[in-house]
């Protein structure tokens, strides 16, 4: 399954991961791509510290099978869609876990594309990488 919380963002600090959360199978291009589609909908609206710190968790065991946070590190994988601050490209990188925890992103971008690609052809793109990801994974 893939979730894809809505990253908001406190100024001048860091990003909450909050609900809504857009969930797909993996293997459901046309499912994935429209949550994708969805969450690029919603974009990053901002936070405040005060509402982030008064938000659950959108991590629960009823949606994804898992008790903690670091039980569901350990089983995913996480990835990072965004655009080019100065040519507004689409780009797309994974990140890798951390020791002890969190992530980082790579150097290597998996795509990137022109700035008016549409946004359904971004989504798609974004959707075959991610299945083809929980393929590899599932294989291993």
């Amino acid at each position: 399954m893939v979730y894809i919380p809505t990253s908001r963002l406190i100024p001048g600090s860091y990003y909450r991961q909050t609900e809504p959360v857009q969930v797909a199978p993996a293997s459901d291009i046309t499912a994935l791509s429209e949550a994708i589609e969805r969450a690029i909908a919603i974009g990053n609206p901002f936070i405040t510290e005060a509402e982030a710190a008064a938000s659950p968790s959108w991590m629960t065991v009823a949606r994804t099978g898992v008790k903690s946070w670091s039980a569901f590190e350990r089983g995913a994988l996480t990835w990072s869609l965004g655009t080019d601050p100065k040519t507004g490209a689409y780009r797309m990188r994974p990140y890798v876990a951390l020791k002890g925890g969190g992530w980082a992103p790579e150097r290597v971008l998996l795509f990137t594309l022109p700035a008016d690609t549409p946004i359904p052809e971004v989504a798609r793109r974004a959707a075959e990488v991610v299945s083809d990801a929980a393929k590899l994974q599932s294989q291993s």
